[in-house]
């Protein structure tokens, strides 16, 4: 046992590790193998399309399974596992994507500071790590405020949450499906007083997009696949309309909505799907419409 699991378990903490698989690639049951070595336990919802070789891996390496048979959105496969952490003896949850890697020590720096943070406050909503794309490399928080500790927003993967954030926050937003999700949870938490810190020591290697294009002096990760297009820009008139998120953000998202209503049919696998899902995404966003686009299999 490493020294730094050792502090864990000296220091009574017990954390879950929640990672949600779709299409999942071998690299699974790593990092599976590689959070348990930190110290955690594992619970795994199979949101469809996995092997029964895979689920017999998780299985062996002693994984808590929530399977769906079909793709039920990330919102609610994200909503399984809280609902699994609220109702279990874990102290503390890790939130991961299946293509998302922790370095060494990761759950160490990430406990060690929210129990630090613990101390002094008690508005917590998440703790976020520093991330470091496969791409383009460490990729700053455009969203880190004034005083550099914490964020105003923060994706999902590799952020940590207590008992006491859900229950003062909250669930996922389980209407927006995907894309979006983590950003309107955290201007929700915040709306309530709560905030997202940072721990820069511990650093999730995660992949951001299908690929990475430049745009001016900076470079953006961008998806390839239409259907995510149909979300992406469906659910940011979503948000554009929630009154707790800042006016400013909304003011943004918007004008990105503009360049990404261009950009995708050009960049992305299919010109006339991407066309097709934008346009859809516009007009579903504008008619309120939420939760899973049934017309295309995904």
């Amino acid at each position: 046992m490493s020294e730094a699991v050792s502090y864990l378990f000296d220091n009574i903490d017990n954390p879950l590790a929640g990672i949600v698989l779709y299409k999942p690639q071998k690299s699974t049951v790593h990092l599976v193998d590689l959070i348990k070595s930190q110290g955690c336990d594992v619970c795994a919802v199979i949101n469809g399309n996995v092997s029964e070789e895979e689920k017999f891996l998780l299985e062996l390496a002693a994984v808590k399974l929530i399977i769906h048979d079909e793709n039920v959105g990330l919102a609610v496969a994200l909503n399984d596992i809280i609902s699994y952490f609220l109702e279990s003896e874990n102290t503390h949850l890790f939130l991961f994507d299946q293509d998302s890697l922790p370095s060494p020590d990761f759950v160490f720096y990430m406990l060690e500071k929210f129990n630090k943070l613990e101390a002094d406050v008690s508005n917590i909503a998440c703790l976020v790590p520093s991330i470091q794309d496969s791409k383009i490399g460490v990729i700053p928080h455009k969203y880190l405020q004034r005083n550099k500790t914490t964020l105003q927003t923060a994706m999902t993967s590799g952020c940590l949450f207590s008992k006491a954030s859900f229950n003062a926050v909250g669930s996922m937003d389980d209407s927006l499906f995907i894309d979006g999700i983590d950003h309107e949870w955290c201007f929700r938490a915040q709306s309530l007083g709560m905030k997202i810190y940072l721990c820069e020591e511990a650093i999730l290697y995660h992949s951001l997009g299908d690929i990475s294009v430049m745009l001016g002096a900076s470079r953006k990760q961008m998806h390839k696949n239409p259907i995510r297009h149909y979300y992406i820009v469906r659910n940011s008139f979503y948000l554009a309309r929630k009154k707790y998120i800042p006016w400013r953000w909304r003011l943004i998202e918007m004008l990105k909505t503009c360049r990404r209503a261009f950009a995708y049919p050009l960049m992305g696998k299919s010109f006339k799907l991407s066309l097709k899902m934008v346009f859809l995404g516009i007009m579903h966003g504008l008619m309120r419409r939420t939760g899973k686009l049934n017309k295309y299999p995904h």
